[in-house]
C-alpha cells in the first residue's frame, strides 16, 4: 500500500475514470452496472476520490492514484466496524464492547476481502452491517444511534440500487419500532434535536446529488430501474431457486437450510435466555431486523435478481451469519 505503485484495471479503472470527475465535484452518480444504468449516488467514489486527494496528492505518502483511493475506502470500512463496535458498547459495556468488537474481527477473518477490496459488492458489506446493528438499536430504544442508521444507510442506497428498497423498509421499521409504545399511551415522544439535526443533514447532504441528477436528466437512472424491473431479466425466479440463493449464503453446501434453521433457533434460543434487561432487548431487536431484512433480501433475489448464480450481487447479506468461507469476484471459491 505504502511502497508498491498499483495501477487499476477492469471495474476499478472504470470507477477511476468516475473518481476523477468526484475530484472536481462534477459526479452526481454512482458506479455503472452492467444493467447498463448507474446506482444512485457517487459517495463511495468521493471518498475514494478524497482518498487519493489526501494521501497520493497532498501528503504524498502512497506511491499511486489508486494506492490513495484504497486508502479512502479502507478507513470509512474501518468507521463503519467501529461504530459497530460502539452501539455495542453502548448497550452492554465494556465487555459487550470487546464481544463486538471479536465479532466483527471474525467477520473480517472469514470474509477478509471486505475488508480488503474497493470492489463494490464488497464494499457493501461494512455499511450494511453498521446499517442493521444501528437500525436494531433505533428499535431497541436508543434513538442517539439514529444518525448511524441514517448516514450507512445513505452509503448503501448510493451505493446500490436495491438499498432503495432495504434502507427506507427498515428506517420506516425503527421509526414504527420507536412510536408504537407512545401510541398505545397516546402520548407523542418529544423531539430531541440532537437525534434529528444530525440526520436530516446527512439527509440532505446525501439527497442533493441525486436530486441534482434528477433535475438536470430527469427521469435519468431511476427511469432505468422502472424499465429494467419491468423486464424479462428482473426477477422471475422459482421459490426453490430464490430460496437456494439465499441459503447458499448461510451455508454453500449440502444442508444449507438445517444450518440456517439451527443458528436461527440457537441465536432466538439465547436472546431469549438471557437476563431480563436492555442487553436482552437489544438481542431481540437485532434478530427482528435481520428477519425484515431476509424476508426483503428474498423479495429482492425474486423480483430483482437477474441470475440467481452471481452470488457477488447478495455479498452484503453474508452478516447474517458467521459462515467460514472465502469467496473472489467471479463467485468462486
Amino acid at each position: 500500500m505504502f511502497s508498491v505503485p498499483v495501477y487499476e484495471d477492469a471495474d476499478m479503472g472504470a470507477y477511476s475514470i468516475q473518481i476523477e470527475q468526484a475530484r472536481r465535484f462534477a459526479l452526481l452518480v454512482g458506479n455503472y452496472s452492467r444493467e447498463k444504468f448507474n446506482h444512485p449516488g457517487p459517495a463511495f467514489l468521493y471518498v475514494q476520490a478524497w482518498g487519493e486527494d489526501l494521501f497520493y496528492a497532498l501528503l504524498r505518502v502512497v506511491p499511486a492514484a489508486w494506492n490513495g483511493q484504497v486508502l479512502g475506502l479502507y478507513l470509512l470500512s474501518s468507521f463503519f466496524a467501529a461504530c459497530v463496535v460502539v452501539v455495542g458498547w453502548r448497550w452492554g459495556g465494556t465487555r459487550t464492547g470487546l464481544v463486538t468488537l471479536g465479532v466483527v474481527g471474525l467477520c473480517g477473518a472469514l470474509h477478509p476481502s471486505v475488508f480488503s477490496s474497493d470492489w463494490m459488492p464488497y464494499e457493501y458489506v461494512p455499511a450494511y452491517l453498521a446499517f442493521l446493528v444501528s437500525v436494531a438499536s433505533v428499535a431497541g430504544g436508543r434513538t442517539r444511534d439514529w444518525w448511524i442508521a441514517v448516514l450507512s444507510g445513505w452509503f448503501l442506497i448510493h451505493g446500490h440500487a436495491c438499498f432503495l428498497l432495504f434502507v427506507p423498509l427498515l428506517w420506516l421499521g425503527a421509526a414504527a419500532a420507536r412510536l408504537l409504545p407512545h401510541l398505545r399511551r397516546r402520548t407523542w415522544p418529544r423531539p430531541e434535536r440532537l437525534v434529528w439535526l444530525p440526520a436530516a443533514v446527512i439527509s440532505a447532504v446525501f439527497a442533493l446529488p441525486i436530486a441534482g441528477e434528477l433535475v438536470l436528466r430527469w427521469p435519468g437512472n431511476f427511469g432505468r430501474y422502472f424499465a429494467y424491473s419491468g423486464s424479462a431479466r428482473s426477477g422471475g425466479h422459482p421459490v426453490a431457486e430464490v430460496a437456494r440463493y439465499a441459503l447458499w449464503f448461510w451455508w454453500p453446501h449440502a444442508g444449507a437450510l438445517a444450518v440456517a434453521v439451527v443458528l436461527t433457533l440457537a441465536a432466538a434460543g439465547a436472546a431469549w435466555r438471557m437476563p431480563a434487561g436492555r442487553l436482552r432487548h437489544f438481542c431481540l431487536a437485532l434478530l427482528a431486523v435481520n428477519a425484515a431484512s431476509t424476508l426483503a433480501f428474498l423479495a429482492y433475489t425474486a423480483a430483482g435478481v437477474d441470475e440467481v448464480n452471481q452470488y457477488y450481487i447478495g455479498y452484503f447479506y453474508w452478516f447474517h451469519d458467521d459462515e467460514p468461507v472465502h469467496l473472489h469476484p467471479g463467485g468462486g471459491r
